[in-house]
């Protein structure tokens, strides 16, 4: 193999090494989800699931846009908007219910 034809096959190699390790880095999913986004996501359901809704905004608002990657994060904006529909704030249960088709149009949920 010729010399320049070697040192463009390792250029390339290099290349595509670099790119499928920014990929896999990029990949949103649930396995890649950071703990702590995890544990914070359960506490908020938890506050939820008791009518204790001001916390559950509370906890989930940071959610919401900390890791947009992720398959949790469209059920934080859910949870946030219903939160505010059972406090009665129907105009922000609103709002958050259109940023969410708007956020996550293939969300199907």
């Amino acid at each position: 193999m010729p010399k320049r034809l070697e040192h463009s096959s390792v250029i390339l190699l290099r290349y595509l090494g670099i790119v499928f390790f920014s990929l896999l880095l990029a990949r949103p999913s649930f396995a890649s989800t950071d703990r702590g986004f995890l544990r914070n996501y359960k506490a908020a359901k938890k506050y939820y699931r008791v009518g204790e809704y001001v916390a559950a905004q509370a906890v989930l608002e940071p959610l919401m846009y900390c890791e947009e990657g992720n398959d949790i994060t469209p059920y934080t904006w859910f949870y946030y908007a219903l939160s505010a529909y059972y406090q009665n704030d129907f105009v922000l249960a609103t709002d958050t219910f259109c940023a969410l088709a708007d956020v996550f149009p293939v969300w199907e949920q």
